[in-house]
């Protein structure tokens, strides 16, 4: 799957597919390059690829989907195994693939259709920049206009560029007490408490998720 090829991890462990579909697949291809052989065409073979790079791609765009709307609702099932160690019993992502999918479907996809058929490596590395808020409307259409990963990273680059040169990002900051403060340059806001121990498993969930979902860096 293309997904699985962009947001691979070392962690990462291969599916077990059936033998009978590898016979299927086999034959679909043995089926076109025949077909255009007989045609003298290559272009019965060559739309035949296409499809299946365009439907992988497509199913990749929906399994970040699934996986962010999994999470989100984790919670809710009686489980005693986290989402990304279910996930990574069933489909074999590692919890870092498994965060890459789902922070970029939340930070980058979540309402913006135009991203759709963009490079997921691109997608990528709009992660941060997304998840912090420094990308405005102008930066988002450049993006939108973009035909391969290197252009969408540029309009990320130069915007991180002027983020150094005096617009830091925001940064969230947990001290060991659970107390939390945000930064950005020399401006702190101090926003209270957040408990570093919660007392249930559905409060540890909701933890883990805020501290996911927020970038918090803990001390």
């Amino acid at each position: 799957m293309t997904m699985m090829k962009n947001l691979g991890h070392r962690h990462d462990q291969l599916i077990s597919i059936p033998p009978e579909f590898l016979v299927k697949i086999d034959n679909e291809v043995d089926y076109v390059i025949q077909r255009s052989l007989e045609l003298n065409d290559p272009q019965t073979a060559l739309d035949f690829a296409a499809s299946l790079a365009a439907t992988g791609y497509l199913r990749g765009i929906q399994l970040a989907r699934v996986l962010y709307e999994l999470e989100e609702v984790w919670d809710q099932f009686e489980t005693d195994d986290s989402v990304e160690d279910a996930v990574f019993k069933h489909m074999g992502v590692s919890p870092t693939t498994f965060s890459q999918y789902t922070r970029m479907y939340r930070y980058v996809l979540k309402g913006r259709p135009q991203l759709i058929g963009k490079p997921i490596r691109g997608l990528i590395g709009l992660i941060a920049a997304a998840r912090d808020e420094e990308l405005d409307e102008d930066d988002w259409n450049e993006i939108y206009s973009a035909v391969d990963v290197a252009s969408i990273l540029a309009v990320r680059d130069r915007v991180r560029g002027k983020r150094t040169s005096g617009h830091a990002q925001i940064v969230i900051e947990q001290s060991r007490d659970g107390y939390i403060k945000a930064r950005r340059g020399e401006d702190i806001e101090e926003l209270g408490f957040l408990t570093r121990d919660p007392k249930t498993d559905v409060g540890q969930r909701a933890l883990d998720r805020i501290i996911r979902g927020a970038g918090v860096m803990q001390r």
